[in-house]
């Protein structure tokens, strides 16, 4: 097992600019517990487990962001829609 403990203090935050690997294993104890878990598979130190979560967090930053664009691209009007919003609005105008 790891022997030594984690850096930082009680007092350290996890929203800082650069949190302590206390800091981020408390976040990830209390919001992804199994993904701590699978972090702790083959790792030797804090460090790599630190590493890991900060990648896999950054990973799914990622695939947010990803998510993110595709429901925005579908929300965005085709060619054809954009064309025949303009000509009722068009219609409208000309009507009143």
């Amino acid at each position: 097992g790891i022997v030594y403990p984690p850096t930082g203090t009680s007092l350290d935050s996890w929203e800082a600019d650069n949190p302590s690997q206390r800091a981020v294993l408390i976040r990830a104890i209390r919001e992804q517990p199994g993904l701590l878990s699978t972090c702790f598979r083959g790792s030797k130190s804090w460090g790599d487990i630190i590493a890991k979560l900060l990648r896999r967090r950054d990973e799914i930053r990622e695939e947010q962001r990803a998510i993110l664009v595709c429901q925005q691209v579908d929300e965005v009007p085709s060619h054809r829609e954009a064309a025949s919003s303009l000509q009722q609005i068009i219609q409208r105008i000309a009507d009143s």
